[in-house]
C-alpha cells in the first residue's frame, strides 16, 4: 500500500476519492432529512384531504338526518311503555328539583291518557324549597327537553305559629302535576 501512495497519480486519485466520499456523506446528511420531511408533509396533506372529504360526507349525512326528522315528534319521550316514560319523567323532575335547590318528598305516576296520537304521561311530585328555588324549578321544567309541562301547581307557605310578627318562614311546600308525552303505539 505504501508503494501505491508513493506514486503521485494514485495518491491524488485516492485523495479525491476520500474527498468525494466526505462530500457525498455531507450532502446525504442534509438531503435525507429534507426528503423525509417532504414525504411526511405529503402524507399529512393526504390525511387532511381524506379528513375534509369525511367531514363533508358526515355534514351531508347530518343534514339529511335532520331533514328526515318528523317535527311533530320532537320533544317526546322515547320509551317502550308509559310506565317507562313515567320513570324517565320522574327521574328528570327529581333531578330538576335537586339541581334547583329543593328537597324532593315524593313522586308518583298518574294514569296516562291518549291525546292526538300521543300518550300523555302525567306525574305528581311534592317537594320543599323557597320561592327562588321554585322559580328556578319552573324555568328548568318549561325549558327542558323532552318537553314537560306543569299542568297543576299548588304552593303552600310554611307558617311559624310561635312568631306572630312574621308567621311566614320563607319556605314553601309544592305539589305539582307535570306532563310529558310519548308517541302512541301504532295499531297492529
Amino acid at each position: 500500500m505504501n508503494a501505491l501512495l508513493q506514486r503521485p497519480g494514485i495518491a491524488r486519485v485516492l485523495a479525491l476519492a476520500i474527498l468525494a466520499c466526505v462530500v457525498a456523506a455531507a450532502i446525504g446528511s442534509i438531503v435525507t432529512p429534507l426528503w423525509l420531511i417532504d414525504r411526511q408533509h405529503r402524507k399529512l396533506a393526504e390525511s387532511e384531504t381524506r379528513l375534509r372529504v369525511s367531514h363533508a360526507e358526515l355534514a351531508e349525512r347530518l343534514r339529511t338526518a335532520q331533514a328526515d326528522e318528523i317535527p311533530e315528534l320532537q320533544g317526546t319521550i322515547e320509551a317502550e311503555s308509559p310506565s317507562l316514560a313515567g320513570g324517565i319523567i320522574q327521574e328528570l323532575v327529581g333531578n330538576t328539583v335537586l339541581m334547583s335547590g329543593g328537597e324532593l318528598r315524593s313522586a308518583e305516576l298518574l294514569p296516562t291518557h291518549a291525546e292526538d296520537g300521543f300518550t300523555a304521561v302525567p306525574i305528581r311530585v311534592t317537594f320543599n324549597g323557597d320561592s327562588l328555588m321554585l322559580r328556578e324549578f319552573l324555568y328548568r321544567i318549561e325549558t327542558s327537553s323532552p318537553v314537560l309541562v306543569v299542568d297543576r301547581l299548588d304552593v303552600t307557605a310554611e307558617q311559624n305559629m310561635d312568631d306572630t310578627s312574621n308567621p311566614w318562614q320563607g319556605d314553601v311546600q309544592i305539589a305539582a302535576e307535570i306532563v310529558g308525552w310519548m308517541r302512541s303505539e301504532a295499531p297492529p
